[in-house]
């Protein structure tokens, strides 16, 4: 099957009507980002927002004041843009550090996420909040990396980080100010073939902010990476990469289309890719050329892409035994092609190994095994 434009008109990942006029509040550049910011405000009024329009709000104070609008919500944004200011560069801060340490012991380290992001092609880094830091290295690091960070006051935070290299792509440290660094050792989780990330390490640039020295993602892969980890159910509203995939298109950074069209194919996320970007182009007219999307309606897509791009689009509340099931055999399909464990079936069985040791990581597919494979109240045993 190919690509369907009117396969859904509605993602769990897509902004509601009121976080696109916040979105259009920040990204604008025109008096109609003043009628979104109107707009959104009468719709909103006597609500508390979400954390994840909370973020945004930098951005669109920005926006506004390059537009010289002031209102009685002036000063509040101006304060979120004070915090947001301080916390950004606390992070860059540590990520700083932290490359200097991997780096001293020759731990090779890429920048990613909003590290990167916010500081290449963002006005000001401020502008997009950002809750941790996160870096790849190579999975052979990650023992040395452990060591080191943990010298430094980094604690880990997984209880089996032998099984975890072998299934997830990144686990969690912190430093006694809560503080977190997410060390990742695959770019991708939840899709075909993540461990070939030779292609990301091979297209790394230079990145330099004030004293911050590194390597980050070329603009295509930045472009990649955020479309595809946003574009996916999550527990907080992941509407911030929009903003981002817009400043990244709107950079002096050409973006390589026929690479970001290989991505998608390795990686089976070509479909994940198509509607995220057709939304900006809609949306936010974003300059994407209409041949990519011809490329990805002439690509013929499986059935097991397909299932995975509807199952990561809809919300875990909505999941029913089907669903469920439809997990566990794409978690099969996907643990398989990413391993180089023999038989390649043994890596199925770590993944949910993993899964049943840990407290705090993927309780989601935690429930989906018990759920499946254990009696459930009411039922015979």
């Amino acid at each position: 099957m190919t690509v369907d434009d009117r396969e859904d008109d509605r993602f769990v990942w897509l902004p509601t009507a009121n976080q696109e006029l916040l979105l259009k509040a920040g990204l604008v550049a025109d008096s109609s980002a003043i009628d979104a910011w109107l707009a959104w405000r009468e719709l909103v009024a006597g609500n508390e927002i979400s954390e994840a329009e909370s973020r945004i709000l930098p951005l669109v104070y920005h926006n506004l004041q390059k537009l010289e609008f002031q209102d009685d919500l002036s000063a509040i944004l101006k304060r979120k843009h004070r915090s947001a200011f301080k916390k950004v560069h606390t992070h860059l801060s540590n990520a700083e550090m932290a490359i200097k340490i991997l780096s001293a012991h020759g731990v090779a380290a890429i920048l990613l996420k909003g590290g990167a992001v916010g500081t290449m092609y963002y006005e000001s880094a401020a502008l997009r909040p950002m809750s941790d830091i996160d870096l790849l290295i190579k999975p052979e690091d990650f023992a040395k990396a452990t060591e080191v960070l943990s010298e430094a006051g980094w604690d880990l935070q997984c209880n089996n980080p032998k099984l975890a290299l072998q299934v997830i792509n990144s686990c969690d440290f912190k430093n006694s100010a809560g503080e977190e660094l997410d060390i990742h050792w695959r770019l991708m989780r939840d899709c075909w073939n993540a461990d070939k990330n030779d292609l990301f390490w091979s297209g790394a640039v230079e990145l330099e902010y004030k004293s911050l020295r590194t390597k980050t993602l070329c603009t295509t892969d930045h472009l990649f990476h955020v479309c595809c980890h946003g574009a996916r159910q999550n527990s907080l509203s992941p509407i911030r990469w929009v903003a981002d995939a817009i400043m990244i298109l709107r950079s002096h950074n050409e973006v390589d289309w026929q690479r970001l069209y290989r991505l998608g194919k390795l990686y089976r996320l070509s479909l994940t890719l198509f509607h995220a970007l057709a939304y900006l182009k809609e949306g936010f007219d974003a300059p994407i050329p209409e041949e990519y999307f011809k490329s990805i309606r002439d690509l013929p897509i499986s059935r097991l892409e397909r299932l995975s791009f509807t199952l990561y689009s809809q919300p875990f509340a909505e999941w029913g035994w089907k669903r469920y099931a439809e997990e566990i055999a794409l978690q099969y399909s996907m643990q398989r092609s990413g391993t180089d464990l023999r038989p390649k079936t043994i890596a199925f069985v770590k993944y949910f190994q993993f899964v049943l040791e840990s407290e705090n990581v993927f309780m989601k597919s935690r429930r989906i095994f018990t759920r499946l494979l254990l009696p459930q109240s009411g039922t015979e045993k």
